[in-house]
Protein backbone atom coordinates (compact mmCIF):
# COMPACT_ATOMS: atom_id res chain seq x y z
CA UNK A 1 0.00 0.00 0.00
CA UNK A 2 1.40 3.37 -1.01
CA UNK A 3 1.81 6.17 1.54
CA UNK A 4 -0.24 8.54 -0.68
CA UNK A 5 -3.23 6.22 -0.81
CA UNK A 6 -6.29 7.61 0.96
CA UNK A 7 -4.96 11.18 1.15
CA UNK A 8 -6.86 14.09 -0.33
CA UNK A 9 -5.19 16.02 -3.16
CA UNK A 10 -5.90 19.50 -4.46
CA UNK A 11 -7.04 20.25 -8.01
CA UNK A 12 -3.50 20.02 -9.40
CA UNK A 13 -2.52 16.78 -7.66
CA UNK A 14 -0.59 18.28 -4.75
CA UNK A 15 -1.49 17.64 -1.12
CA UNK A 16 -4.52 19.53 0.13
CA UNK A 17 -3.16 22.22 2.47
CA UNK A 18 -6.33 24.28 2.81
CA UNK A 19 -7.59 24.56 6.39
CA UNK A 20 -11.09 23.24 7.07
CA UNK A 21 -13.81 25.90 6.79
CA UNK A 22 -14.58 27.65 10.06
CA UNK A 23 -18.14 28.05 11.23
CA UNK A 24 -19.17 31.47 12.39
CA UNK A 25 -20.37 31.48 16.02
CA UNK A 26 -23.57 33.11 14.72
CA UNK A 27 -24.11 30.53 11.96
CA UNK A 28 -27.57 29.02 11.88
CA UNK A 29 -27.95 25.33 12.39
CA UNK A 30 -30.95 23.83 10.61
CA UNK A 31 -33.81 23.52 13.06
CA UNK A 32 -32.12 25.34 15.94
CA UNK A 33 -32.52 29.07 16.58
CA UNK A 34 -28.75 29.44 17.07
CA UNK A 35 -25.83 27.03 17.51
CA UNK A 36 -26.45 24.72 20.49
CA UNK A 37 -24.17 25.32 23.44
CA UNK A 38 -24.13 29.13 23.16
CA UNK A 39 -26.76 29.66 25.86
CA UNK A 40 -26.98 29.45 29.64
CA UNK A 41 -24.98 26.68 31.28
CA UNK A 42 -27.02 23.74 32.52
CA UNK A 43 -30.02 24.43 30.27
CA UNK A 44 -31.16 22.31 27.34
CA UNK A 45 -33.46 22.76 24.36
CA UNK A 46 -36.10 20.70 26.18
CA UNK A 47 -36.31 23.26 29.00
CA UNK A 48 -36.71 26.21 26.62
CA UNK A 49 -39.97 28.07 26.06
CA UNK A 50 -39.29 28.02 22.30
CA UNK A 51 -39.34 24.21 22.20
CA UNK A 52 -42.53 23.05 20.49
CA UNK A 53 -43.69 19.45 20.65
CA UNK A 54 -45.42 18.67 17.37
CA UNK A 55 -47.79 15.72 17.70
CA UNK A 56 -48.94 14.27 14.39
CA UNK A 57 -51.87 12.40 15.89
CA UNK A 58 -49.93 9.16 16.05
CA UNK A 59 -47.54 7.91 18.66
CA UNK A 60 -44.63 10.10 17.53
CA UNK A 61 -43.87 13.57 18.83
CA UNK A 62 -41.39 15.76 16.96
CA UNK A 63 -39.50 18.55 18.71
CA UNK A 64 -39.16 21.81 16.81
CA UNK A 65 -37.64 25.17 17.75
CA UNK A 66 -40.04 28.06 17.16
CA UNK A 67 -37.11 30.46 16.68
CA UNK A 68 -35.32 28.19 14.17
CA UNK A 69 -36.29 26.99 10.72
CA UNK A 70 -39.42 24.86 11.06
CA UNK A 71 -40.55 22.50 8.31
CA UNK A 72 -42.30 19.16 8.06
CA UNK A 73 -38.93 17.55 7.43
CA UNK A 74 -36.85 15.51 9.86
CA UNK A 75 -34.00 17.91 9.09
CA UNK A 76 -35.59 20.63 11.26
CA UNK A 77 -36.11 18.36 14.29
CA UNK A 78 -34.16 19.25 17.40
CA UNK A 79 -33.04 17.15 20.36
CA UNK A 80 -34.36 17.93 23.84
CA UNK A 81 -30.96 17.04 25.36
CA UNK A 82 -29.02 19.49 23.17
CA UNK A 83 -27.34 22.29 25.15
CA UNK A 84 -29.32 25.53 25.03
CA UNK A 85 -28.55 28.25 22.49
CA UNK A 86 -28.31 31.96 23.25
CA UNK A 87 -31.99 32.40 22.28
CA UNK A 88 -33.07 30.20 25.21
CA UNK A 89 -35.94 31.58 27.30
CA UNK A 90 -37.63 30.32 30.42
CA UNK A 91 -40.56 27.95 29.85
CA UNK A 92 -43.83 29.80 30.33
Amino acid sequence: MSSDEGKVADLFGGPDTAPPPKRSPNARVVGYGAPPGTGPAGQTCGTCGNCWRKNTGGRRTYLKCLVGHVSSSKASDIKARSPACHKWKADE
